[in-house]
C-alpha cells in the first residue's frame, strides 16, 4: 500500500487500508456486508481529517476545490454513464488515491 501525501497520516493510512481491504474481501465481496455497512468508516473519517488538514497546511485545499469546480459538468457527465456498484467504496478507495495523486503531481511540478 502507499504512503499518504502527509507522513503524519501514514498510520491512520495504514489501518485504514487494512481494515478497508479485510472487510471488502471477507465481507463485501461474499455478500455478508453491504456498501453502507463499512465498518472502516471510522478510520476513513479520521484519516480524511487529517489529509484535509494538511491539504489546507500546504494550501492544496484551494486548488482541489478549483479543480473541481472547473470539472463539475464532465464529473457530472462520467457518473451517469458509469453506475458504480458501490458509491461508498468509490468515495473510499478512488477520492483517497485521485487527492494523493493529484496532490503529489501538484506538489512535485512546482
Amino acid at each position: 500500500m502507499s504512503q499518504s501525501l502527509a507522513k503524519e497520516c501514514n498510520e491512520l493510512k495504514e489501518r485504514y487500508d487494512t481494515c478497508f481491504l479485510k472487510w471488502y474481501s471477507e465481507k463485501y465481496l461474499r455478500g455478508v456486508g453491504a456498501a453502507n455497512d463499512n465498518e472502516c468508516s471510522g478510520l476513513f473519517k479520521e484519516y480524511s481529517k487529517c489529509l484535509q488538514g494538511a491539504l489546507k497546511e500546504r494550501g492544496i485545499d484551494k486548488l482541489l476545490e478549483e479543480a473541481r469546480e472547473d470539472n463539475r459538468e464532465n464529473d457530472a457527465a462520467y457518473m451517469t454513464r458509469k453506475k458504480c456498484e458501490s458509491p461508498s467504496i468509490m468515495l473510499h478507495r478512488g477520492l483517497l488515491t485521485f487527492l494523493e495523486s493529484t496532490i503529489y503531481t501538484h506538489s512535485h511540478s512546482r
